[in-house]
C-alpha cells in the first residue's frame, strides 16, 4: 500500500494495482487510483452520501473552548500536586470486606482503582474505563473508606440520569449547590470534603465559588494575587 499512497498524495499521478476478487461483485480487473491536491477535489467514489471524505473517521471532530482548556489543564496540574489527605491502604481493605459482606465482589483492578482514589498523595486522582467495566463499583469502595474515615463525599455530575445512578449506586447527594454547602460547612467545622466530579465546568464552577467565599471572609488576600489559566486570579490563601 505505500504506492498507493505516494500516488495519492501526489496530485495528477496515477497508479493502476489489481483488484481483489469478491465473490458475488463484478469488480474490474484493475484499479486506477489517481492522486488529487486537496479533499476537495476528491471524485464521489471517494465521499460517504454526506460528502464527508472516507479517510475521515466518521464523527471524528471534536469541538472545545479555551475556557474547557483552560479548565482542563488546571485539572492535569492538580494531579501532580501533594496533597496530605489520603486514607491508609488498609482502610481500602476494610472497605472491600464491608462490600463483600453486602454481597458486593471486586476484582483485582477494581480494588487497584479504589486503592489508588483514596491513597494516592495528589488533589485530584482520576479512574478512566468504558461503561460497564466497573467503575462504579470500584468508587464505591472508595466512598465506602472515606466515609468510614469520617470524610463528606458529595458527587458532582452533568445529568439528572447520572445523578439518580450515584445517588442510588453510592448514596451519597449528587448536586452542585449540595456540594458547596457540603464544602462549606466542612470549612467551618475544620473538617475537609471528597468531591467526585465527572466533569471540569463543575469543579471550575466550584472553585470560583471557594474562591469568592474565602475571599469574602478574609481567608484569602485579594491584595496579592497571580493570574490563572482561565484567566481568573488566585490570592494567598486560595
Amino acid at each position: 500500500m505505500d504506492a498507493v499512497t505516494a500516488a495519492c498524495q501526489q496530485p495528477g499521478s496515477t497508479i493502476t494495482i489489481a483488484a481483489g476478487s469478491t465473490t458475488g461483485r463484478r469488480l474490474p480487473d484493475l484499479l486506477e487510483v489517481t492522486g488529487t491536491a486537496c479533499r476537495e477535489q476528491l471524485p464521489d467514489s471517494a465521499r460517504r452520501r454526506d460528502g464527508t471524505p472516507v479517510d475521515i473517521p466518521h464523527g471524528a471532530e471534536r469541538y472545545t473552548t479555551r475556557r474547557i482548556l483552560d479548565a482542563e489543564l488546571d485539572l492535569l496540574d492538580a494531579t501532580g500536586e501533594p496533597t496530605a489527605h489520603t486514607l491508609p491502604e488498609n482502610a481500602v481493605e476494610a472497605a472491600v470486606a464491608d462490600l463483600r459482606r453486602a454481597g458486593v465482589t471486586l476484582d483485582e483492578h477494581q480494588m487497584a482503582a479504589a486503592r489508588h482514589l483514596t491513597t494516592e498523595p495528589a488533589r485530584v486522582a482520576c479512574v478512566v474505563g468504558p461503561a460497564g467495566s466497573g467503575k462504579t463499583t470500584a468508587l464505591r469502595a472508595a466512598v465506602t473508606a472515606w466515609q468510614t474515615a469520617d470524610r463528606r463525599v458529595v458527587a458532582l455530575v452533568t445529568s439528572a440520569a447520572a445523578a439518580d445512578v450515584l445517588v442510588a449506586e453510592l448514596g451519597v447527594p449528587a448536586e452542585t449547590e449540595q456540594a458547596f454547602a457540603a464544602w462549606r460547612a466542612d470549612l467551618l467545622a475544620g473538617s475537609h470534603s471528597l468531591i467526585v466530579t465527572t466533569d471540569t465546568d463543575t469543579a471550575a464552577e466550584l472553585n470560583a465559588r471557594a474562591h469568592l467565599d474565602r475571599a469574602a471572609a478574609g481567608d484569602v488576600d485579594t491584595s496579592r494575587t497571580v493570574g490563572l489559566a482561565d484567566g481568573t486570579r488566585g490570592g494567598v490563601g486560595d
